[in-house]
């Protein structure tokens, strides 16, 4: 089915109005239906039958109500069964003078598509899917539209409400009594009681707030102060024991409850009955730690970062400074500053430095060297974060090197000692050890100090240190352990010599396409630099510019409002967020009031002035509503399927291919993950979108700005569903040669857009693997080893087939394995791995016009459709509160699926417009087409007070509080 029909799941009757794509998609008869209704019934009866067939596919239910039939289904039935397309009376007088006739319909239909009703029991049969649809998280009316899925996919007709009812019940009571049971034999219930009576106690006496309400808020804008603030809510957490006890169940279960308890209100938790009272309450206190736990991780990784970076500029900054002679003259100022020395002894002294001048033995610190002295220097600034990563429970499979190191310093702090030990001092690198032993004018103490505190943090991201309770920063055997799962990614199914083999058969081929467009002088070769000559203009067709201004000119001015109600009429997304139909006009206009809130970022009080007659309070809750970041991807992909399913848009591009890249979205400086964006210097955080080929975005995640993306740009390949993805088009930043290796191995090419492209060197095995062209030697590396690729391929496709069975995501899996990690078999035989690939795709984009022409295309579409994203949310960031995880990703998704309606919109009306000049005599050749997009929106006003047309729409959107229809059989 589409993923915008699933609402209708359950229906007995047909909507009074039936849109053109789901009378074409469900009452469209194959050959053998049209066959058999053919072969079985007279030509009065044929119409019913076929009637029967198309709603049971459409509904999973047979049609059994006594209602008027849209003209336009009964036309295309009667045009397929080669008959009149009938009056109302005739179907009228079929139904009523036999009503027998109805039930043998439905009992066939039934039979020829292979469906059976839902019986008791049939329960057993269905409860484990059901259960485990529960554990994935999915509640309320999500879970009875994910129910009634799941029935029509096992071809059983779907029972009546009072059935569904029951046998969600059970699926939702055999889940919650089996955590129950667990979480009352790990847990005792004296300390559940202790847990219960500290939520409601003050955690926070400066601002009398509770420990719930403590535990809530989200963290504001990065600084010092809110770091402390999160320590200080992990410890309240420690404290509690609540990483003592351990429990059993997926995240995503343990944040579906924890969020029942986060959206109701203290004083109705109270109300609520066991076992769900117990299972928010300790899915609550357990995610609440491992949230906090890695939000802190991240706020320290962040910190340390910024203080190293900091460093390095300033030393960078004072390079001249430290040149050969201004180091002679500050120690002969020095040495003649000295008072308690004799006029000889300054003498010698100076002689002495003039003949280390001489010899060249005078030479300043090098940058890496000031670095450190200037971070030895902020030891005031680095001794909080070092107290905070020691306070969370640090644990290392490297039982001779981080238990005794870490216990050590943890026993400094609390002793408060200000000397050190054999057991404090760090594995020392030759750079550190000279600012270890200079106690008197460095200290011992703040260097060792300076170096842990690094140490700690690339320990955490290569996973040598593991924190248990945390979800990002778990064991590695956790993270990547596959047991329990059959999914293996691609690469792993391929033995390493068949993957080395093919690998350098392209290689030696791509190699001598260069050697003949550098023979052709497409190609220069400048040294150690490749120079490729600027594309020439792409021929278009004479026609294309009037071709497209009269089709944009076509697209009719429309207010933002009526463009979402006229797609939400063709694809429901609204029934999608709410996983039903809405109740009423008001839940209806909340839901498109929340969806724009999100996208825009505004506040509920702005949104209130925007939109009369919705209160502060209801869009609210709204805005919490559209919090589920999975339904709000079942909407993108309903918008996304609907426009694809135009035939215009199959003349856009390519299926296979995608561009990704982030978008700069403005935030207030409260929110704790903006950065400032380089290019337009405001406070920023990001939104990465996947652009399919034909256009739409197919997967979109919220980033922070300034961190490399290339595992974003894999995670959002891998997990969309909306096209065969094989090609991702990105810029720099979506580039590593480790995430190039992961992404060929999870079954994407990673085609990357390089900066300093000229610079960039070839790199092959070393060896004589592959010939290198003469013209070439300047140019390649044979720097490759293979050795390494063989050794930790083992280790390399263990986290491969992780991300493959999403397990980790990429974006952790970049992160674990990145600079941090170097010397790690998994890390070099990536690397290694990545570097062959690279070098590949820098043969085909040297080489191959076409190739280069096709990326820079697809990365351009991003910017268009960046540039509408921008339009849409121009008035956001009024908000001086800080964000959390689920409210940015609800906003990354409101926006990612405000941009699809609009292009959809557009994607409808020029599919109306090509229809009528096709009807006219006026054919538009596709090539033209294929330079079109539908990302226009100069036409649509996204201003001003919001006014939703509800009656033009109310019988499609809302059909069952429409007026009853005039009363005739279907």
């Amino acid at each position: 089915m589409l993923a915008w029909h699933v609402p209708y799941l359950g229906w007995t009757r047909l909507p009074t109005e039936v849109s053109e794509f789901e009378i074409t998609h469900f009452f469209s008869l194959r050959a053998e239906d049209r066959s058999a209704v053919l072969t079985r019934y007279r030509d009065s009866l044929r119409l019913g039958a076929a009637l029967q067939i198309g709603f049971l596919k459409m509904c999973g239910r047979p049609l059994d109500a006594i209602q008027r039939v849209p003209a336009d289904l009964l036309k295309h039935l009667g045009e397929q069964l080669e008959i009149p397309a009938p009056t109302l009376a005739t179907l009228r007088a079929l139904y009523l003078k036999r009503r027998r006739t109805l039930y043998e319909h439905q009992r066939w239909a039934m039979e020829f598509l292979g469906m059976i009703r839902f019986e008791a029991t049939d329960t057993i049969r269905l409860l484990p899917s059901l259960c485990d649809v529960v554990r994935a998280g999915v509640s309320g009316d999500h879970l009875v539209t994910a129910t009634r899925k799941l029935l029509y996919e096992n071809r059983f007709v779907i029972p009546g409400n009072r059935r569904l009812s029951i046998l969600v019940q059970a699926a939702v009571s055999s889940v919650e009594h089996d955590t129950l049971s667990r979480i009352e034999r790990s847990i005792p219930t004296v300390i559940r009681n202790r847990w219960l009576d500290a939520l409601s106690g003050f955690a926070d006496p400066e601002r009398k707030m509770t420990l719930l309400e403590y535990l809530q808020e989200s963290p504001a804008k990065f600084s010092l102060s809110t770091i402390e603030r999160q320590s200080g809510k992990v410890s309240e957490l420690l404290n509690l024991g609540i990483d003592t006890y351990k429990l059993d169940m997926a995240p995503v279960l343990l944040q579906s409850y924890a969020q029942g308890m986060r959206k109701r209100r203290p004083s109705r938790f109270h109300q609520l009955r066991e076992p769900r009272r117990t299972l928010e309450l300790v899915a609550f206190m357990r995610y609440a730690l491992l949230e906090h736990t890695d939000t802190l991780i991240r706020l320290l990784d962040r910190r340390v970062a910024r203080l190293w970076g900091r460093a390095s500029e300033e030393a960078h900054r004072t390079r001249e400074e430290g040149s050969t002679t201004n180091l002679f003259i500050d120690v002969v100022r020095s040495t003649l500053a000295t008072g308690s020395a004799s006029s000889e002894e300054r003498i010698a002294t100076i002689t002495s430095l003039l003949a280390d001048l001489d010899a060249g033995r005078l030479k300043p610190k090098s940058i890496a060297a000031r670095q450190r002295k200037i971070l030895v220097g902020q030891i005031a600034q680095m001794r909080p974060l070092l107290k905070a990563y020691l306070a969370l429970d640090l644990r290392s499979r490297e039982a001779d090197r981080w238990p005794v190191l870490i216990q050590a310093w943890r026993l400094t702090f609390r002793l408060e000692l200000s000397g050190m030990s054999e057991e404090m001092c760090p594995p020392k690198s030759r750079a550190w050890v000279v600012l270890s032993g200079d106690r008197n004018s460095l200290g011992a103490r703040q260097a060792a100090e300076a170096q842990i505190l690094w140490e700690i943090r690339q320990a955490l991201r290569r996973g040598s240190l593991y924190v248990p309770h945390s979800l990002s920063y778990r064991e590695k055997q956790v993270l990547f352990d596959t047991a329990g799962t059959t999914v293996r990614s691609p690469g792993s199914q391929r033995l390493l010599p068949e993957v080395l083999e093919q690998l350098f058969a392209n290689l030696q081929v791509g190699l001598e396409h260069l050697d003949e467009a550098v023979w052709f002088e497409h190609l220069k070769i400048d040294g150690t630099k490749i120079h490729a000559h600027p594309l020439a203009p792409q021929e278009t067709p004479e026609e294309l510019e009037s071709i497209r201004e009269d089709l944009y000119a076509s697209l009719p001015a429309v207010h933002l409002p009526e463009l979402m109600m006229a797609i939400d009429s063709e694809i429901r997304f609204s029934w999608i967020l709410l996983g039903r139909e809405p109740a009423d006009e008001q839940e209806l206009l909340y839901v498109y009031a929340g969806l724009l809130g999100h996208a825009m970022d505004l506040t509920v009080q702005r949104m209130s002035l925007m939109t009369p007659g919705l209160s502060v309070g209801g869009l609210t809750s709204a805005l919490q509503l559209l919090e589920d970041g999975q339904t709000m991807r079942r909407a993108n992909a309903a918008a996304v399927e609907f426009m694809h399913a135009h035939p215009v848009a199959g003349a856009w591009g390519d299926a296979k291919d995608c561009a990704a890249d982030a978008m700069s979205l403005d935030v207030s400086r409260h929110v704790w993950v903006a950065r400032t964006d380089p290019k337009r210097r405001t406070w920023s955080t990001a939104s990465y979108i996947h652009t399919l080929g034909r256009h739409g975005i197919g997967y979109d995640q919220p980033i922070t700005i300034t961190q490399r993306q290339p595992g974003a740009a894999i995670e959002g390949a891998l997990r969309q569903t909306l096209a065969p993805i094989q090609q991702i088009f990105t810029d720099t930043h979506g580039y590593s040669a480790w995430a190039m290796g992961l992404a060929k191995h999870v079954g994407y090419d990673l085609c990357p857009r390089l900066k300093s492209f000229p610079d960039r060197r070839l790199h092959v095995p070393r060896g004589n693997r592959i010939e290198i062209p003469e013209s070439l030697k300047d140019v390649v590396r044979a720097d490759i080893s293979i050795e390494d690729i063989e050794n930790g391929w083992t280790e390399f496709s263990a986290v491969c087939d992780a991300v493959a069975a999403g397990r980790i995501s990429a974006v952790l899996a970049c992160e674990r394995f990145g600079s941090a990690s170097r010397g790690e078999k998994a890390h070099k035989a990536g690397h290694a791995y990545g570097l062959l690939l690279r070098t590949l795709h820098l043969c085909d984009t040297l080489a191959l016009e076409d190739f280069r022409r096709e990326t820079l295309r697809a990365l351009n579409h991003n910017e268009r459709t960046h540039s509408l994203q921008r339009q849409i949310r121009r008035d956001g960031a009024g908000s001086r509160r800080g964000r959390r995880t689920e409210e940015l990703i609800a906003q990354s998704g409101a926006l990612s699926l405000v941009t699809n309606l609009v292009m959809a919109w557009n994607t409808h009306q020029m599919q109306a417009t090509l229809d009528r000049w096709r009807a006219q005599g006026r054919e538009i050749d596709p090539q033209i087409l294929h330079h079109i997009t539908p990302m226009g929106f100069e036409g649509i006003n996204f201003g001003g007070i919001l006014v939703f047309p509800l009656e033009r729409y109310r019988s499609r959107l809302l059909p069952s509080s429409s007026p009853p229809p005039t009363t005739m059989v279907a």
